[in-house]
């Protein structure tokens, strides 16, 4: 399959929390999921509040962690095989996509 990436939009189970949740996804999430050799790296974002479009609607999630592979199909199979520690995430909202590169320009 090649390089891709899975790009997962989540949101904490409640605002309340999202400390906690940052907390939980950064230092035990992420470790847990790239514990193998297959994740080259993961980068987190979130929704800018001062640059949305004005007029749109609110995206449904809050966050986005997107996981690099070189080879994205190992990698998948390699992170669908680990138990992970439950944290503060509202699993019945995330979204999960796997995407193949298709073309890469760098400067």
């Amino acid at each position: 399959m090649g390089k891709g990436v899975i790009a997962v939009w989540s949101n904490p189970i409640s605002d309340d929390q999202e400390a906690e949740y940052n907390d939980w996804y950064n230092g035990i999430h992420i470790s847990e999921l790239t514990a193998g050799n297959q994740c080259s790296r993961v980068t987190r974002y979130k929704v800018s509040d001062s640059t949305q479009m004005p007029g749109a609607p609110a995206p449904a999630h809050k966050y986005l962690a997107i996981y690099e592979f070189d080879d994205l199909e190992a990698g998948f199979a390699e992170m669908a095989t680990i138990e992970t520690t439950p944290g503060p995430i509202n699993l019945e909202n995330n979204r999960i996509t796997l995407f193949e590169q298709v073309h890469d320009s760098r400067k």
